[in-house]
């Protein structure tokens, strides 16, 4: 789960590697929208609503093993 996370979020890999506009990640997108001279925040913020989405619910579909993992951890038998 928390690689799913960290692997969403990946920047620096991604820019490094991609070469090719047509293959860019979302993150690479957004990175790229604030290079212009006018930034249309209302783009952007649909962008990041869009970006955070799967990893929201990703979460939700996943949050009792999250949980119980963290409170088995946590209690001592």
């Amino acid at each position: 789960i928390y690689n799913f996370l960290i692997a969403w979020n990946d920047y620096l890999i991604s820019l490094l590697l991609l070469q090719s506009e047509k293959m860019f990640t979302v993150p690479l997108a957004i990175g790229y929208f604030f290079m212009t001279d006018a930034i249309e925040w209302n783009i952007f913020m649909a962008f990041g609503i869009l970006y955070s989405l799967p990893a929201f619910i990703f979460y939700l579909m996943s949050r009792k093993f999250i949980i119980g993992g963290l409170v088995r951890g946590a209690i001592k038998f």
